[in-house]
C-alpha cells in the first residue's frame, strides 16, 4: 500500500486499505478478526477466550490462510 501511495496509521486504516486492493476478501471479517484481538488484550475470561479460539480456528484460520498465500505471491512477482 506503501507503494501505491497510501499512508495508515492503525489496524483498523489498515484492514480497509487492503479490502480496497483486494488483498482481502471479507474486510468484515477481518474487522471483526481485530475487534476480538483487542477485547482479548484485555479480558482474562476463560469462556471468552474459549469462543475466540473457536473463532480463529472454525472462520478467522481460512482468511488468514488466503491472505499468507495472496502475499506469498506478491512476494515472488
Amino acid at each position: 500500500m506503501e507503494y501505491e501511495g497510501e499512508i495508515v496509521v492503525s489496524p483498523c486504516q489498515t484492514i480497509k486499505m487492503a479490502f480496497k486492493y483486494n488483498l482481502l476478501d471479507n474486510g468484515e471479517l477481518w474487522l471483526q478478526m481485530l475487534e476480538k484481538r483487542n477485547v482479548m488484550a484485555y479480558t482474562y475470561n476463560e469462556e471468552y477466550f474459549k469462543n475466540i479460539f473457536e473463532s480463529i480456528v472454525n472462520q478467522y484460520f481460512e482468511q488468514i490462510h488466503q491472505l499468507y498465500n495472496q502475499l506469498k505471491i506478491l512476494s515472488n512477482e
